[in-house]
């Protein structure tokens, strides 16, 4: 199953999504260079999210290029007037996409979300163009902990928590470290991978959507009694299952997010990229 918690109705999800970008973009802005991005590409662009990456591809690729952004709610996308972005309504996991149409594929922080992962993952291979680049972008949680201050149990305790409950939404803790293998398993060539390991601090501003994903995440636990809410389809028995853990959990995380003596490891940021074989 898979019911994605961070859906673009809800009030914040604009802003935490802003967060995102800001605390992300730097990094796949660079691995979209090491790939040599430019003028006349046509790009895909998965799971787009408002769009930060798509608007600075279809700069990057100019007049000559073209850029299309898709996304489950294209809500966000549709805001943009780019002459070069098409935006397009899009299932990664059950919709077509064209073949061998696309000099570069990218996804950042979806994948690791869809339990139907290693169909989107062949499906974004398959409409590579001879040569053309995958780059997918997916979160491996075994680096986080708690390096000073006094959080380290409760830091331990939201990890525990959240782990259950992004499981039982088609969520995959994990699969960023498998990315480069599964990327060699579909053909591609010249595979690689990096992984970047924050180093995180209470109180910085660039920790909003850090807090705006734990207000989600309080809102989606106390709609699992069964009554209905935006995580009802997870299902009646969830909260049961865990009793109490999720909500004790976030107690006063909140705090630690705004306390500068807390430091932290997030977790990794892994990069794979693949390479289509040229004819």
């Amino acid at each position: 199953m898979s019911t994605y918690l961070f859906t673009h109705d809800w009030a914040g999800e604009e802003e935490r999504l802003g967060g995102l970008s800001a605390f992300y973009d730097p990094g796949t802005r660079r691995h979209l260079d090491s790939v040599g991005v430019g003028a006349g590409w046509r790009c895909l662009e998965v799971g787009a999210g408002a769009g930060s990456i798509a608007c600075w591809l279809a700069a990057r690729v100019g007049p000559a290029g073209k850029v299309v952004a898709t996304d489950l709610d294209t809500g966000l996308l549709e805001r943009l007037a780019v002459p070069n972005l098409e935006v397009r309504r899009h299932d990664i996991v059950t919709d077509d996409l064209p073949e061998g149409a696309f000099d570069l594929v990218h996804a950042r922080l979806v994948l690791e979300h869809l339990a139907g992962r290693d169909r989107a993952l062949r499906r974004m291979a398959g409409a590579l163009a001879p040569g053309g680049w995958l780059v997918v972008e997916d979160l491996d949680w075994v680096s986080v902990t708690a390096v000073a201050g006094r959080g380290g149990s409760a830091l331990r305790r939201l990890v525990r928590a959240a782990r259950p409950l992004m499981r039982l939404a088609g969520y995959d803790p994990s699969f960023g470290r498998r990315l480069p293998v599964e990327m060699a398993r579909l053909g591609l060539v010249e595979v690689r991978a990096e992984g970047v390991v924050p180093a995180l601090r209470g109180g910085d501003d660039g920790l909003d959507w850090a807090r705006l994903s734990i207000v989600r995440m309080r809102e989606v636990i106390r709609s699992l009694d069964g009554s209905g809410g935006p995580a009802a389809r997870l299902g009646a028995g969830a909260a049961r299952r865990f009793p109490g853990l999720w909500e004790r959990s976030l107690d006063g995380v909140d705090r630690l997010l705004d306390d500068p003596s807390f430091f932290a490891l997030g977790p990794t940021m892994m990069t794979a990229f693949g390479r289509r074989a040229r004819r």
